[in-house]
């Protein structure tokens, strides 16, 4: 007999899509634990890569900066603004967020780490370059807001 998993609609938010992939997401590491993060990581990654490709046709992006003004141009914009830029510089952006649009507020931030791949496989796609993340501060692990660190990594010559 198959095992029945009863979901709670205030625990699997579903009012976009973003948040119908983290709930998805959610329910799958809730079931598989943490050896399906690399899963949900390379699922993620991979979304980023094509939905950055077309976003960069779109927004006509080239450089970092123009990269993350258009894909964070939305939340900034938003009344009130669900994120502000705390710095942006040529090569690194720290963002402050005060939304999850995932909807993943309270679950882990192993979870949000995977997730959020997609974020940074965009913005690299929408740069043309390779970017890294790093996640200080996380509404998925409890913190009262999301603090992100997005930093280009400089091509080695000859390689």
């Amino acid at each position: 007999m198959q095992e029945v998993i009863c979901l709670h609609p205030d625990d699997y938010p579903a009012s976009s899509s973003q948040e119908v992939m983290g709930s998805l997401a959610r329910a799958l590491y809730e079931k598989g634990g943490p050896e399906i993060l690399k899963i949900i990581e390379s699922v993620f990654r991979r979304l980023g890569q094509v939905q950055g490709d077309t976003m960069k046709k779109k927004l006509v992006c080239g450089d970092f900066v123009s990269a993350v003004k258009g894909f964070f141009g939305p939340a900034l914009k938003s009344s009130p603004p669900r994120a502000e830029f705390v710095e942006l510089t040529e090569h690194r952006l720290v963002l402050k967020a005060f939304t999850c649009r995932m909807g993943i507020q309270g679950v882990g931030g192993d979870l949000c780490r995977a997730i959020m791949e997609l974020d940074r496989e965009m913005i690299g796609q929408m740069a043309g370059q390779e970017v890294e993340m790093r996640i200080d501060k996380s509404l998925a692990a409890g913190d009262n807001y999301c603090l992100i660190e997005f930093k280009t990594i400089a091509k080695k010559d000859g390689l």
